[in-house]
């Protein structure tokens, strides 16, 4: 009866081998401040990221400025995010086919989605912890976004 205790202890090592590597994956995957990234690396492949990055970004700031309650300077503010959103989106996709020529505009929008959805997961954080949706990261964020789209 020694070999079931052996698969038991294999079993229970590799369980816990894989839930620590899978926790230790969801604390890397987390968003970290564009700034701080891209004061560690400058090459091109990081700066087409920071382009993505505030793209996405200014397109989810629209969605959250036109869920509020109809007001005409947020409309325009909302406007102006969609204008930045679609220039960065642009020199994004150039950025990504100079790279790689086989590069698509699809593959630009799953990667803007996966963005999006990193926000709006810190977003939602932020709002079950301090009941507002932005926090520090988002405004450091902007702060370097508004820098780049300049």
């Amino acid at each position: 009866m020694v070999f079931p205790m052996r698969n038991l202890t294999a079993t229970l090592c590799l369980m816990i081998a894989v839930l620590l590597g899978s926790a230790g994956m969801s604390w890397s995957a987390e968003l970290k401040p564009l700034s701080k990234i891209l004061r560690s690396e400058t090459s091109e492949s990081m700066s087409t990221y920071a382009t993505e990055r505030c793209s996405a970004l200014y397109l989810s700031l629209s969605g959250l400025l036109l869920n509020r309650p109809n007001n005409r300077s947020i409309q325009e503010i909302s406007k102006g995010y969609l204008k930045i959103y679609r220039e960065l989106a642009a020199l994004a996709l150039w950025s990504n086919q100079k790279m790689n020529p086989s590069f698509t505009i699809q593959d630009l929008q799953n990667i803007l989605i996966r963005i999006r959805n990193a926000y709006d997961q810190k977003w939602k954080e932020n709002h079950a912890l301090t009941g507002h949706n932005i926090g520090d990261m988002t405004k450091d964020d902007v702060a370097t976004c508004n820098s780049l789209a300049k």
